[in-house]
């Protein structure tokens, strides 16, 4: 009994509190960061177990972008290829319908150095980005959010 009145008597004390969140978020950060890539190569139910870890941490931690292995798209008939998408079909290509700013965008975006890959957000609401831009640097790849409709 005495160590939960000991528990709840810390808990109520905020400097502790902050202390001990502030530290548990490093060591989160800490695991993640050394076992990232082994948590990359497992299955999809267990990484989501993972992201869900990070999803609740005090501090923003970013995330794994879990991708699916394979697509399917209606491919409208005035489709055309849309190169350096992250999903292609066995001829290397990725057909899809694109409007004047998507095309103008995707283009700066590909001819930019570090560029690695695109795909367009499956999240069509407002304040969500359209595109999700793949780059490689000289720490691995990042991931950055296109423009928003």
């Amino acid at each position: 009994m005495r160590a939960k009145l000991e528990a709840y008597e810390l808990a109520l004390d905020e400097a502790c509190m902050r202390a001990l969140e502030t530290d548990a978020a490093a060591q989160i950060h800490t695991l993640f960061q050394k076992h990232r890539a082994a948590i990359t190569r497992l299955g999809p139910e267990r990484r989501a177990t993972y992201n869900q870890l990070h999803a609740v941490t005090r501090y923003e931690e970013p995330g794994m972008l879990d991708l699916p292995e394979t697509i399917a798209v209606p491919l409208p008939a005035d489709a055309v290829d849309a190169p350096g998408h992250l999903f292609v079909d066995q001829a290397g290509a990725f057909n899809t319908k694109l409007n004047g700013w998507e095309k103008s965008v995707l283009a700066e975006e590909r001819d930019r150095p570090d560029f690695l890959s695109w795909l367009r957000n499956g999240n069509r609401l407002p304040g969500y980005p359209d595109f999700i831009v793949l780059r490689g640097t000289v720490d691995g790849m990042v991931r950055d959010s296109g423009a928003s409709s």
